[in-house]
């Protein structure tokens, strides 16, 4: 009896939800159709594929070796508030004038411009307090020059601590190196009187006994939260006489102080677990292993120098990667779509949101983090799919991209042990394109990549393939 032809079954593999962003954490056949194992330099915009633009330099100010960006407020008696941009470097602090760096160390040394911050109304005076774990905590009032943070004589000087919190009008300092295992806490509505007393300025111990020691702490949903390494632990109370200490449930403390951030009735932070959200009880990593090939990239010996920010709904986390000395990507989390993406090209050594936008520094220029101009480098790859028939081999019949932008978009078809690639130039207004990719295999894949810095957006992708055989 003769064999029967059979007809090739033509499918479809369709796209026109780009938002889900980033996931490694499965099997690729087990994740959203839209969900990428790489998404460098774009967003989803909605639900389109955007490349994004390169970071934008603010001309005329430069400053060598800036490590911190800062603000001080000031509110008039008309409750108008003036903000004025503070920038640390390793052996200074400066203020911006509109045109100008001017220094305002005085007489006071600074030996790192690692500072931790923040404001403060004493009396009618709004001074801003910066501590930077090396040198006494100082206080600037707007003019003149930094002044130590102190009472009445030395031995009642604040701690030198890196980290810093305002909880029920009380200063809270902790990384202090001669005090590894404490946080201390400054009088009521005083935040230069240190001296003990029953509601007055105290310390209060958090031994672990592991060798581990305070890293962080924070005000986090109403509670101080004290961070090491391993571990974490809520000051409950509104005063010293109700303060007690509660660890909080998590396998992992913070590893990087500038990573805490809050967002409603939650915060994130940095551990050795990767990405982390604390909901006011416990603290959990946040989708394990959704980008746990990024963060096995992690730099741990520069781990400590990361740093986020929470802007328009969106959390922004620069880390070291690839044996980087310093930050030298970002991890962008949607937290409305709970999407990841990464941005990398960059260098980041403390963010600012400032004139309603966010801003970084590099080291040397504060950037706006995106800028109008050319894009950055583009890479979007999907990860290889069996599509639900492992054993079946598929032959590409064509690709169609619905997609505008600038320049040429280059495409690589993947396959199992092959791949096939072509270049298309982007039209200016939205059209759909066909591709000519062909070729076979038991999985598929397709990846996009741009580097002439052009404008993309991509409303859907679809892949036309055969099934050819089982």
């Amino acid at each position: 009896m003769s064999a029967q032809w059979r007809e090739p079954q033509q499918n479809w593999l369709v796209l026109r939800d780009f938002s889900a962003g980033i996931d490694q954490s499965a099997a690729a056949d087990n994740t959203a159709v839209s969900a990428v194992y790489q998404a460098v330099n774009c967003t989803a915009e909605q639900d389109m594929l955007r490349a994004v633009p390169a970071p934008q330099a603010v001309p005329g100010m430069e400053l060598a070796g800036l490590r911190r960006l800062m603000l001080h407020h000031a509110q008039d008696a008309q409750g108008k508030t003036a903000s004025t941009l503070l920038a640390a470097t390793d052996d200074d602090v400066l203020r911006w004038t509109g045109t100008d760096w001017v220094s305002i160390r005085g007489d006071m040394p600074v030996r790192s411009g690692a500072f931790s911050y923040l404001n403060f109304r004493s009396g009618d005076t709004d001074i801003v307090i910066l501590g930077n774990g090396v040198d006494d905590l100082y206080r600037w009032d707007g003019s003149g020059t930094l002044q130590r943070l102190f009472y009445s004589d030395e031995q009642t000087r604040a701690p030198r601590g890196g980290c810093l919190a305002l909880h029920y009008e009380r200063l809270w300092v902790g990384g202090v190196h001669d005090a590894a295992q404490s946080v201390f806490y400054s009088d009521d509505m005083a935040p230069d009187n240190w001296t003990s007393g029953s509601d007055a300025a105290g310390e209060i111990q958090l031994q672990t006994w592991d060798g581990d020691r305070v890293t962080a702490l924070a005000n986090l949903l109403d509670d101080i939260v004290v961070f090491k390494r391993r571990a974490a632990f809520r000051i409950v109370g509104a005063y010293p006489g109700e303060y007690q200490k509660v660890q909080v449930y998590a396998t992992q403390g913070a590893i990087a102080p500038g990573s805490i951030c809050a967002w409603h009735d939650r915060a994130y932070f940095l551990s050795d677990d990767g990405l982390m959200l604390y909901d006011g009880l416990r603290a959990r990593p946040l989708h394990a292993g959704r980008i746990r090939d990024i963060e096995r990239r992690i730099h741990a010996a520069a781990v400590d120098g990361a740093c986020a920010a929470i802007w328009k709904n969106r959390l922004y986390l620069a880390v070291p990667l690839d044996g980087a000395a310093h930050n030298n990507a970002v991890i962008e989390y949607d937290l409305i779509r709970e999407s990841f993406w990464l941005k990398e090209g960059m260098t980041v050594h403390g963010f600012l949101i400032w004139q309603d936008a966010l801003y970084f520094t590099d080291g040397q220029n504060v950037l706006r983090y995106e800028g109008d101009g050319a894009t950055l480098a583009l890479n979007w790859q999907m990860p290889l799919r069996d599509l639900g028939r492992p054993q079946s081999v598929k032959r590409m019949v064509g690709c169609y991209l619905s997609v505008r932008g600038q320049g040429t978009l280059r495409l690589r078809e993947r396959f199992d042990a092959s791949q096939r690639v072509a270049d298309i130039s982007l039209p200016a207004q939205e059209t759909v394109v066909r591709v000519p990719l062909y070729g076979r295999g038991r999985r598929i894949g397709l990846e996009l990549e741009k580097t002439d810095g052009g404008a993309l957006r991509l409303g859907a992708l679809q892949l036309c393939y055969e099934q050819v055989s089982d």
